[in-house]
């Protein structure tokens, strides 16, 4: 049996080889070693913006700034850079801003554009259009990952650090959701995802969804488990009945989630005190449409995104963050 390297040095030959077949398509990656970096002292006029590090030498200075790179930006991560070129680029505009759609698996259909497009729409209603800004990238994924919260495979994965929704296959299937009633899947997904930044925008409705809706587990033999272990922390529904789909019982987060996807496509399915709640702290309504438009890119067309000019940090020594006050 072929170890785990063996088998990433053979894909990483097998791209290459697909590369080198289709050379017109060869869109090259950038790696975190195109990215110039640099450490500043406190006489740069950048050292006040500049990226705070906690290091003990340069060495681990140097380290850690790339680690921090990697982690927020997709198109330097392995694990999509070893699915080669995507299959097409879609720039989404509404109205000065801007989201990149990277599509991995097959074309998407006219009807996956007027769902992304319908989506799209609908979420900048949410918070002022925050919500909508917390995400730069949809990356749609061609590998399916298994969910052992739901025991099914993921469909979409929140935004996070690299402000990157990511769908999986089984997300960007144009059926019903499943979940809620009169809602498509696709939709509901892109929608169910962007939600999931929730927290970067209104801390103050994420805190009274919670008191409202969901109690703390203070019994640890009473909270659930995974893989043999009980959670360390876990909050139920306050009536479970409340929640619009199965999948919105899970945590308070999966609730919101869910709850925005029915707020937003299908308001007569969801409870009333949580659509009211919804509607007053959220959503609004526009008097200035904001224009949508769709850009799809295909071969030699699509540009991958990368990290322009220079980036500067400063270190301190790592003892500092533990420093007591």
């Amino acid at each position: 049996m072929s170890s785990p390297c063996t088998r990433r040095v053979l894909r990483h030959q097998l791209i290459k080889m697909k590369n080198l077949e289709n050379p017109e398509q060869n869109l090259r990656y950038q790696t975190i070693d195109d990215v110039k970096i640099k450490r500043v002292s406190e006489d740069d006029p950048d050292f006040d913006s500049a990226i705070d590090i906690f290091a003990d030498d340069d060495n681990e200075a140097e380290l850690e700034i790339k680690k921090k790179l990697i982690a927020e930006n997709w198109w330097l991560q392995p694990e999509w850079q070893e699915k080669g070129e995507p299959q097409e680029q879609i720039d989404v505009t509404i109205g000065d801003y801007k989201i990149s759609v990277y599509n991995f698996g097959e074309l998407l259909a006219e009807q996956h554009l007027e769902e992304l497009k319908s989506a799209i729409e609908n979420i900048s209603k949410v918070a002022e259009g925050k919500l909508l800004k917390q995400v730069k990238y949809i990356l749609i994924s061609n590998v399916s990952k298994f969910n052992p919260q739901s025991e099914e495979n993921f469909r979409g994965q929140g935004a996070g650090e690299m402000q990157a929704i990511e769908i999986f296959p089984e997300g960007r299937e144009l059926v019903p959701y499943g979940r809620i009633e009169g809602v498509s899947n696709f939709e509901s997904i892109l929608i169910h995802e962007f939600s999931h930044s929730m927290r970067k925008v209104d801390m103050d409705f994420i805190n009274a969804w919670q008191k409202k809706f969901w109690k703390y587990i203070k019994d640890v033999d009473k909270r659930r488990k995974m893989n043999g272990v009980r959670y360390a922390f876990q909050q139920d529904p306050v009536d479970p009945q409340k929640c619009v789909s199965k999948y919105a019982q899970t945590t308070s987060d999966e609730d919101i989630c869910e709850s925005m996807v029915a707020a937003l496509i299908n308001p007569e399915v969801l409870d009333n005190e949580k659509l009211e709640l919804t509607s007053k702290k959220l959503l609004s309504v526009k008097k200035n449409v904001l224009q949508i438009q769709l850009a799809k890119k295909s071969g030699q067309e699509v540009k991958l995104p990368e990290i322009d000019g220079q980036i500067k940090y400063k270190a301190e020594p790592s003892g500092i963050m533990f420093k007591p006050l």
